[in-house]
């Protein structure tokens, strides 16, 4: 083994951006550990799933690519079946009007699951903090309290969550000062019968509700209960951020029905989930953040932007830093 492999590397956030890097690192024969406080991989790429098989993707909703790269990762997932095509029409003006998306398949968290092939990751791990011990990085983890010495940390997660995790550093801070993103409220509501035959989904750019769409309608989902996932816009998001569950339930499930001229059915199961870092509003403009010593590197999707490419992007350019530093 070499020096550059006996180098320890952590990686906190098991969302696209943190194992796009740590998939690359990988193919260089590093072996960094991921830390992921979820129960499962995929950050904002999530399904939630009931006991009876009916599924909520309550985050991203769907993936559209721009760039080569990350056109070419989502062919390969579809390939080895970790994804699948989903056409949507979200304009009732414009029927025959159609986006060409990606989703994961069968579930959202299966986009990246490629990424995580021979990589270690250790779920339901909550990074309280870290800080520079020794010349190392130390990894204080929540709940026994137990330390995980490394040498280089890259962070991905979101800008907000960076001083939480690092005791002080004035040089990260006014970075990240500039970096300001928004919540999404979501509502999460699944019927005993059909809610709105008419449509599918529907995205907004006027109104509270931003995007609504019946999950059931997306390649290899459950056919159970008509489930349908309505995100409120930025504006209202960020008004009612801090209420709590059942009132954003009932004031999401007001607006929903607001768009039936019927009785909306029976429902069967229904919930709130607060997305407090959903939308990049001022992005930092660059795919990293590193410090002078090449031991500390922070990405995500913030960095360039909102969408899933972007947290792709950031995740690769920080790991070409990290192979670059060792070099």
């Amino acid at each position: 083994m070499s020096k550059i492999q006996e180098k320890r590397i952590a990686i906190v956030g098991a969302g696209l951006c943190g194992l796009a890097c740590a998939d690359k690192l990988k193919q260089y024969g590093l072996s960094p550990i991921v830390f992921e406080k979820s129960r499962d991989v995929g950050g904002r790429l999530a399904t939630r799933k009931l006991k009876d098989g009916s599924e909520f993707d309550h985050g991203t909703q769907y993936i559209v690519s721009k760039g080569t790269e990350f056109q070419s990762y989502i062919e390969n997932a579809i390939k080895t079946q970790n994804a699948a095509e989903w056409l949507f029409n979200s304009d009732q003006r414009d029927l025959k009007t159609f986006t060409r998306s990606v989703v994961g398949f069968p579930r959202m968290s299966a986009f990246v699951k490629p990424l995580t092939t021979n990589i270690e990751v250790r779920l339901n791990t909550y990074v309280e903090y870290i800080e520079q011990l020794d010349g190392a990085w130390s990894l204080t983890l929540g709940g026994d309290g137990l330390r995980e010495l490394v040498d280089i940390v890259m962070l991905a997660v979101p800008a907000p969550q960076v001083l939480r995790l690092i005791k002080s550093s004035s040089q990260l801070n006014k970075q990240l000062s500039t970096v300001s993103m928004d919540p999404c409220l979501t509502l999460i509501v699944g019927f005993g019968g059909t809610a709105f035959p008419k449509f599918e989904t529907y995205k907004s750019e006027i109104g509270d509700i931003a995007w609504m769409a019946r999950n059931n309608v997306k390649p290899g989902r459950n056919q159970g209960l008509d489930c349908w996932v309505v995100h409120a816009n930025r504006e209202w998001s960020t008004k009612y951020i801090d209420i709590n569950h059942d009132e954003i339930t009932k004031l999401l499930l007001r607006r929903f029905a607001e768009f039936s001229h019927e009785k909306i059915p029976e429902i069967h199961y229904i919930s709130a989930h607060k997305w407090r870092y959903a939308v990049t509003k001022i992005s930092l403009g660059q795919p990293f953040i590193k410090t002078s010593n090449n031991s500390l590197f922070i990405g995500g999707d913030w960095c360039l932007g909102s969408c899933a490419e972007n947290a792709y992007e950031s995740g690769l350019a920080a790991a070409s830093a990290i192979l670059e530093s060792l070099n």
